[in-house]
């Protein structure tokens, strides 16, 4: 596990949709469900991380895998 850098802004976004659009997406309203991927932009995800918030990325096999992000040392989403 490591903290993600602005070039892993991509490999979050990507995961982070992928996940969205399998498991959260097909129950929700079409209106919030754009929202939400909006916010995972790759664009979005590097201003995160540039505004400090912090995104623990897990790997297997050098592979992004996992992705927990942590606002204000006390939420994670």
């Amino acid at each position: 596990m490591r903290l993600a850098r602005i070039d892993d802004a991509p490999a979050v976004s990507r995961l982070s949709l992928r996940v969205v659009r399998r498991w959260i997406a097909p129950e929700q309203p079409a209106a919030a469900v754009m929202l939400l991927e909006e916010g995972l932009r790759t664009s979005v995800i590097r201003q995160k991380i540039e505004a400090g918030q912090r995104f623990h990325l897990a790997f297997v096999d050098d592979v992004l895998a996992a992705v927990a992000a942590v606002r204000d040392d006390s939420h994670v989403f």
